[in-house]
């Protein structure tokens, strides 16, 4: 059963923040170790929350508009997903993404999933962006609570899950709940009259009902309901009225309502002898009236045919990367130009990243140092990669000698079996606990994937890597386990965040401003500073200029700690 809400967001920044580091002493936890609350289930359209944050002041500035996004949250009960799941947790973000493009179709759209909260109930913070890209407007429908729970609700139905109904009169809630508050006030000694019978009859409808749900048919439900029923003592009875008044809600006045009834001998509630008692099915939960169990069996044949569509898409896709698996070079077939939201989206993004490129000289120069390097460099073998640094490794140094030399099939007949793949010392790590040794294990695997990346010539995948929350406390316990220059590189990466977060805090334009640019470069992977992997070092002028922004920066930093 999932709730929602819709709010307009007048400031990006602020909103953000919360979603990635909460408030308080969580946030400053987070803060302190370099972490966040995002769980499984995180998407973005753009490149980094803060490029989405960037994208939306862009456009609600250029287009003069106030309501900068609008907030959504999608909440459920705590029994329908496992915060401690990944799994749970990455289909509770794919829903709030669906509910997203359901509502504003061609608006770039935030979802992040959070499992933190103290009732342990998984939920997603949807921010989408009050324009949409296609008419370059800002979008003029579903901005209301009861147009987002319609859609929700149809939602919700397709893929099986509980909505939340309010029929006329009776227990409008689920079984479940109401089932709790009656045990509440049975252990707490102050029962309502007959609240035991009322338990042990609505625990055997519930465990019948579960029963009858094997079949999908509305028919064959009933039937089938009943029997359990009767298995479990109660008699089931189709009963019908004529409306006496016109303030029944969703009946006029001589209308035919139809109901249910269910009869049990009542043999739990204390000082009274055994008897048979009746309840409506209304008074019992909304859960088994007529509705409710229609609604059920519809709900369960939408998951049914949900699950279907999805174990066929998986194997569809599967299939197609079979079929996709190259097997012989071929060329590329160019795919038709069709302008989609996505491509205004790419537009403006791109436009973006080169208004921050030419506001920023510095970037700039280590970029044109960068290429010229790449244009006088000789060239080398395709197959060798090099180190970060841009420079070639002993190893790497000495295959490209034999690269180089001519070739000798004896020697290469001798040559010895490749060296066996990286091995991570975390394995070895001498853990005094289960948990402990559970840690290093999976830092091994994060530890080995960064070798093989360096090997490949590729950046760290952020991605990846901060599944693995290597914050302070980590490095300082396992990091010296770590390969030297994995070490290196989370370390560079941990203080970086650190400095972005502090920048941020600021709350100045150039804090935040940093903030984006040291964020942005560690979701790309770039742990180090421009200036340690440039392969050209900076001109005096140009390092001046850095070394006066940095200096700027840490003393607005320092000032902003010493006034606290």
């Amino acid at each position: 059963m999932s709730t929602t809400s819709i709010v307009p967001k007048y400031d990006l920044g602020v909103a953000t923040d919360y979603l990635q580091f909460g408030k308080g002493e969580k946030k400053r936890t987070h803060l302190a170790e370099g972490t966040n609350r995002i769980a499984p289930g995180f998407y973005c359209d753009a490149g980094s929350i803060d490029e989405f944050i960037e994208l939306g002041n862009h456009l609600a500035t250029t287009n003069k508009r106030r309501v900068r996004a609008h907030s959504i949250v999608q909440s459920f009960a705590p029994d329908e997903f496992n915060v401690d799941d990944p799994a749970d947790l990455q289909y509770v973000g794919d829903l709030g993404f669906e509910l997203a493009k359901r509502m504003f179709p061609n608006s770039p759209c935030l979802v992040v999933v959070h499992a933190d909260s103290d009732g342990r109930n998984a939920h997603s913070h949807i921010t989408v962006l009050n324009h949409d890209l296609v008419t370059g407007k800002a979008p003029t429908k579903n901005r209301t609570h009861s147009q987002l729970k319609a859609i929700n609700d149809q939602l919700m139905r397709e893929h099986g899950l509980r909505t939340v109904d309010r029929p006329h009169g009776g227990n409008s809630g689920r079984w479940a709940d109401i089932r709790g508050e009656r045990l509440a006030r049975i252990e707490a000694g102050t029962p309502k009259r007959y609240e035991e019978f009322d338990v042990a009859i609505g625990d055997n409808l519930a465990d019948a009902k579960k029963a009858a749900l094997s079949v999908d048919d509305l028919d064959a439900f009933m039937e089938r309901f009943e029997a359990e029923l009767a298995d479990r003592g109660v008699a089931m009875k189709q009963t019908e009225h004529e409306v006496k008044t016109e303030s029944r809600k969703g009946h006029k006045k001589g209308d035919i309502v139809h109901g249910l009834t269910y009869e049990m001998l009542d043999e739990v509630t204390p000082t009274y002898k055994p008897r048979k008692r009746r309840r409506a099915a209304s008074k019992v939960s909304a859960e088994f009236t007529l509705e409710g169990l229609a609604a059920d069996v519809e709900a369960e044949r939408q998951r049914r045919l949900a699950e279907a569509q999805r174990q066929q898409a998986a194997a569809a896709q599967q299939r197609r990367e079979a079929m996709l698996t190259p097997t012989a070079e071929a060329a590329p077939t160019p795919e038709p130009t069709v302008e989609r939201p996505g491509s205004e989206l790419r537009r403006l993004l791109d436009e973006l990243r080169e208004a921050r490129l030419a506001a920023d000289d510095v970037p700039v120069a280590v970029e044109e140092a960068e290429q010229e390097a790449l244009a006088t460099a000789p060239a080398s073998p395709p197959p060798l990669a090099t180190a970060p640094d841009g420079d070639l490794d002993g190893a790497q140094a000495e295959e490209s000698a034999l690269a180089a030399a001519p070739a000798d099939r004896s020697s290469l007949a001798a040559a010895p079996d490749e060296p066996e793949p990286f091995r991570s010392r975390l394995r070895e790590y001498e853990a005094k606990t289960k948990s402990e040794k559970e840690t290093a294990d999976k830092l091994a695997v994060l530890d080995e994937q960064m070798v093989a990346w360096r090997e490949e010539g590729r950046l760290p995948d952020e991605n990846i890597v901060k599944t693995y929350n290597v914050g302070k406390e980590k490095l300082e316990k396992y990091g010296s386990w770590f390969e030297p220059e994995n070490e290196r590189l989370l370390i560079a990466r941990h203080e970086k965040l650190v400095k972005a977060n502090r920048s941020f805090e600021l709350g100045t334009d150039v804090g935040r401003t940093r903030a984006a640019t040291l964020r942005a470069a560690v979701a790309e992977g770039r742990y180090e500073t421009a200036a340690q992997t440039a392969p050209k070092p900076l001109s005096a002028a140009q390092h001046a200029q850095q070394m006066a922004a940095e200096a700027v920066l840490e003393d607005a930093v320092h000032e902003d700690e010493r006034q606290r």
